[in-house]
């Protein structure tokens, strides 16, 4: 969610509220080269749900001609266009258009003063929750339970991020912009698949490793058909362990190394084996002589 509070006691006549939030597109891209229009489309599927909570709301929530309307139907009127061709409504429209084209999906909570007396609001941190309005108390929770139960995962390009995912992404963001670039996502993303994928690669391949040496423990020299299933095994093991933590194009490629570097592991198990049949053979051979 993105959130945005703001107090308001008269009707909105404007969205300079909003200013802030279009002006962080500014610092942000999707991809290093695309057109204004494209870019902006793009952007609109990274943003999150966009929350515009008034506070100490005097007004009451009607439209033009008196009818009761919704706090979310109360911003979408706020979001209409102005008529006029002055330098300064065109600014705002434009702000508008940017508003509702990042934030496809946006809702509203007004809330009244949490208390009646001016002097009261001083000491409003200290004061216990049911000592404020019960208008207040109702609206808080009326928002906190549209946030529980609207919460999903942090995603990005359909792929829930962990925890480690989203400290990657973030870090990506901090070093281009510490460099003096602009944070590029689709760059961004790249850097988190090829974590990912390196990370992913190297705990399966342990994990093979770890189940194959658990299978023939205190097994060899093992026939080489059991060796063979067990390696099988394994590596179905592994392979199932890594496409599920891999992300991105590039997990194919690290798919195709990891399945080398096992095939080397299992090569190297197999050669005491074949070594021991030979020698058996030989020796067999020897004895009929």
């Amino acid at each position: 969610f993105f959130f945005s509070s703001r107090r308001r006691h008269t009707r909105c006549s404007g969205v300079s509220w909003a200013r802030r939030c279009v002006q962080e597109t500014e610092h942000i891209h999707v991809k290093s080269q695309s057109s204004d229009e494209e870019e902006n489309d793009d952007l609109a599927n990274y943003f999150p749900a966009f929350i515009w909570v008034v506070r100490d709301f005097t007004l009451q929530l009607v439209d033009q001609d008196g009818d009761q309307i919704s706090s979310k139907e109360y911003l979408e009127k706020a979001l209409l266009p102005t008529k006029g061709f002055s330098e300064a409504i065109e600014s705002k429209n434009r702000i508008r258009r940017l508003l509702t084209t990042f934030f496809r999906e946006r809702d509203c909570f007004t809330m009244v003063r949490p208390l009646l007396d001016e002097g009261d609001l001083q000491s409003l941190a200290s004061r216990d929750f049911k000592e404020l309005r019960p208008e207040f108390v109702e609206q808080v929770m009326g928002l906190r339970t549209r946030v529980v139960e609207r919460m999903r995962p942090k995603k990005l390009n359909n792929k829930n991020l962990s925890g480690e995912m989203l400290g990657a992404l973030i870090t990506s963001y901090i070093e281009a912009i510490n460099g003096g670039s602009v944070p590029v996502i689709e760059s961004a993303w790249s850097y988190i698949c090829q974590n990912q994928c390196f990370k992913a690669s190297n705990e399966t391949y342990m994990e093979y490793e770890k189940q194959l040496k658990q299978l023939i423990q205190g097994q060899l020299p093992i026939p080489h058909e059991e060796l063979k299933a067990h390696h099988k095994q394994a590596k179905e093991q592994a392979l199932e362990q890594f496409r599920k933590q891999a992300v991105g194009d590039v997990a194919k490629e690290f798919e195709e190394e990891l399945l080398k570097r096992i095939t080397v592991s299992y090569t190297h198990l197999t050669l005491p084996t074949i070594y021991s049949v030979q020698i058996s053979v030989v020796a067999v051979s020897l004895k009929k002589k």
